[in-house]
């Protein structure tokens, strides 16, 4: 499938909002789009294709010396809060 446009950007909060505006359509991640999907303001057109797991939500801190117990904590409350992926349809 080839697919033009005339929006390009590597900002995804501007392609949603352009997505839910109708000018296209949007691929994301599960996390992002799954809100709008399941508040029925967007719809999934190939439900059977996603991005793959490449795709993920990343913490990034200096190395070394900034290593801190919060740092630490923090951490670890964002991998247990996004363990579950609550965001993910049942069907996957």
């Amino acid at each position: 499938m080839r697919v033009s446009g005339s929006i390009l950007s590597n900002d995804n909060e501007a392609l949603l909002h352009a997505a839910l505006k109708g000018v296209g359509i949007i691929a994301g991640s599960d996390w992002h789009l799954m809100p709008s999907i399941h508040a029925g303001e967007l719809v999934r057109i190939l439900p059977q294709w996603t991005l793959g797991e490449a795709g993920g939500i990343y913490l990034v801190r200096p190395s070394g010396r900034y290593n801190t117990g919060a740092m630490k904590a923090f951490r670890q409350w964002v991998t247990e809060a996004f363990a579950a992926a609550p965001w993910r349809p049942a069907d996957r």
